[in-house]
């Protein structure tokens, strides 16, 4: 009889998986964070009369293992909940495993002929009509389709039991509930993790544009065209009309150009990378573009509230003729206007 010491916990899998995803949503995450024991899976097994079966999660551990090669022609089934796909057209399957035994290892010939080194992985997507009835949802039926066989890679070494597997479900319409089944006829491994995603491109600002956009689903090839229409970034109008960017099915944007001037930031604003920001006090912009602030001339100052011209400070003064990044002067008498009191009124707080 074989022993079931190997079964061990893995707790780290599916936190490294989730930090990992990259710009992908999350239909399904197994074991589920926070939740213990069959709590944290939500899963279904069924054996061959006389298998030993899955052994299912506890306590202890949150991992499904199985090792049933003591029976003749083991057939073990481990079947997802109902996953709702809405409007995706694929979605990826990773699952983290860990290599319990390999089969040249069991000593006794009896029990390693019924040994084998690979699990099938299958996939059904039920209707609306179909996703409520167990007959049609249960693997052992024959309605399931084959995803992808996941075999052990013959030369990995026992220090590097860990295993990674990825593929992908395309999406048929009309599915409203998709289940994954996972087959064991013999092997020994541990499932760690499962999980399910799909592509988005994700709702960014790009950079030099400044046009912010919504978050979208990527298309499932590239022959699919996904033009998603974008705004202008806070603090910036439109320069140019084109706001379009393409979805790609890696989930990125791309544009023809990214470093024209779609959207400019404001006056009192500067670029910084994907936002306008206000000037700094003592910094001014009194043109709309995406340059960065101008420190305020000798003797001025900008306010709280208006960072688009600097006002002289009190008794200094600017001439109507000069620009407003000239320099302020403390002596009336430089102006060719007898009033200097005017000025006084006009350019100085």
């Amino acid at each position: 009889m074989m022993r079931k010491a190997w079964i061990f916990v893995v707790y780290l899998a599916s936190f490294l998986l989730h930090i990992s995803t990259g710009e992908k949503a999350i239909l399904l995450e197994r074991p589920k964070r926070g939740l213990e024991g069959l709590q944290s899976w939500q899963w279904s097994a069924s054996k061959r009369e006389g298998s030993a079966g899955w052994v299912e999660p506890s306590s202890t551990k949150t991992s499904y293992s199985v090792c049933d090669v003591d029976g003749n022609q083991p057939s073990n089934w481990l079947r997802s909940d109902g996953i709702q796909p809405y409007n995706v057209r694929r979605v990826d399957i990773t699952i983290n495993y860990t290599v319990a035994t390999r089969c040249a290892d069991i000593a006794e010939p009896s029990v390693r002929q019924n040994c084998k080194e690979h699990f099938d992985v299958y996939g059904y997507q039920a209707t609306d009509n179909e996703s409520s009835n167990e007959s049609y949802s249960n693997p052992t039926n024959g309605h399931y389709s084959k995803i992808e066989t996941i075999s052990w890679s013959s030369n990995f070494s026992n220090q590097s039991k860990w295993k990674i597997a990825t593929m992908s479900l395309s999406i048929k319409e009309g599915t409203s509930q998709v289940f994954i089944g996972i087959h064991d006829q013999g092997a020994c491994f541990v499932l760690n993790s499962f999980l399910v995603t799909y592509n988005i491109c994700p709702k960014q600002t790009l950079p030099g544009s400044l046009i912010y956009l919504p978050q979208a689903m990527a298309p499932t090839n590239e022959s699919e065209i996904v033009r998603v229409e974008g705004r202008c970034a806070d603090n910036s109008e439109l320069a140019s009309p084109d706001l379009d960017a393409t979805c790609l099915t890696s989930g990125e944007w791309m544009r023809p150009d990214d470093g024209k001037e779609v959207c400019r930031c404001k006056p009192g604003y500067e670029i910084n990378i994907t936002k306008c920001e206000a000037c700094q006090l003592g910094h001014f912009k009194d043109n709309p573009g995406n340059t960065k602030c101008t420190k305020c001339p000798v003797n001025s100052k900008t306010t709280e509230t208006d960072r688009t011209y600097c006002k002289c400070r009190r008794e200094f003064f600017r001439a109507p003729w000069e620009k407003i990044s000239d320099n302020c002067t403390g002596r009336a008498d430089e102006f060719q206007n007898p009033k200097p009191e005017v000025f006084r009124k006009r350019y100085f707080f």
